[in-house]
């Protein structure tokens, strides 16, 4: 089974919704990601990514970070001051309208 960035971002948020502790989430994450028959482009960005929402990150953020890293492509350019604060990636000033 293939399982895309965007599908494991979605199952991450909507475990948001369980009644789970990031550990918990983490664990189930980790073990769906490691399952034989689930395949990912890069598996060990995705472990990447999943190590850093461990620790706290957003899981969707640390995904395009890890992608990023992996293919040499950095700074990845955010709006998201919080996200921002991750080596790599620069907060982009949103400019109001005239």
């Amino acid at each position: 089974m293939y399982l895309p960035d965007v599908v494991l971002a979605e199952v991450a948020w909507v475990l948001r919704g369980c009644d789970l502790t990031r550990q918990a989430r983490y664990d189930l994450l980790e073990r769906l990601v490691r399952t034989r028959s689930v395949v990912d482009d890069d598996i060990d960005a995705v472990i990447d990514a999943l190590e850093h929402f461990r620790r706290g990150g957003d899981l969707a953020d640390q995904l395009i970070l890890a992608r990023t890293v992996r293919a040499g492509a950095l700074p990845v350019l955010s709006f998201d001051q919080r996200f921002s604060s991750c080596e790599g990636v620069e907060l982009l000033a949103a400019k109001a309208s005239p």
